[in-house]
């Protein structure tokens, strides 16, 4: 799986790409700024039996499935680039390139945060996907100049009401972990929709019941 991470420079991006994947701190990372593209690859375990366990208890349990669900890990590549602004156009190599896109902006400079409209209809109008939306540096909250409802009313302007939107601290690691997790899960799920309606159909055909299991389920993205 290849998640992008996409914005305008000096937003954090590296920041949060590296405390994610290799849990470093962030005093470590270059400040030099990227340019191009920058690979981190790291794996995320993926609790498919957790978020399938109302519809495995509904089924009678794990035991009656024909089929066994176990977690998997994915390997994830997350794609970090160069602040963008310049070109006014995103890339349309890279962003065919990925699965999902971490839009980041910096909530202590509202002159970023009024460009990811334009990044989200260009990612989207390129190749649909999944798109989240990360608001760093809420460390500094003295300096915030972007409020919730701003975000919300983002969020009505791109007619995508379920977007989510994550305020993260690459410093401090606040929400970090959460944002590229919810991504991974929201590149995963029609994979995921798919058990759902395997086990809602296992549960309902009677004559499945008993047989001999196959081999463990899996995926790979």
């Amino acid at each position: 799986m290849k998640i992008g991470v996409l914005g305008n420079c000096d937003v954090g991006k590296t920041s949060l790409t590296v405390k994610f994947t290799r849990r470093k701190n962030i005093d470590g990372v270059s400040k030099v700024k990227t340019t191009g593209i920058d690979q981190f690859n790291t794996g995320v375990t993926v609790q498919v039996s957790k978020l399938l366990e109302r519809e495995i208890s509904a089924a009678g349990g794990p035991e009656n499935l024909p089929f066994s669900i176990d977690d998997t890990m994915i390997r994830l590549t997350v794609w970090d680039t160069g602040g963008q602004e310049k070109y006014n156009a995103v890339d349309s190599t890279y962003v065919r390139g990925v699965d999902g896109m971490v839009l980041v902006c910096d909530v202590t400079r509202k002159k970023t945060f009024l460009t990811i409209e334009k990044w989200c209809r260009q990612v989207v109008a390129l190749k649909p996907m999944p798109v989240i939306i990360v608001g760093n540096k809420c460390d500094k909250e003295s300096e915030i100049e972007v409020t919730p409802q701003m975000f919300e009313e983002l969020s009505q302007s791109l007619h995508r009401k379920n977007i989510r939107v994550f305020l993260t601290s690459a410093v401090t690691g606040y929400n970090v972990d959460s944002a590229f997790k919810h991504m991974v899960y929201e590149v995963l799920h029609p994979v995921i929709s798919n058990f759902r309606n395997m086990i809602m159909n296992a549960a309902s055909d009677q004559s499945l019941r008993g047989t001999d299991k196959p081999k463990n389920m899996d995926f790979n993205v």
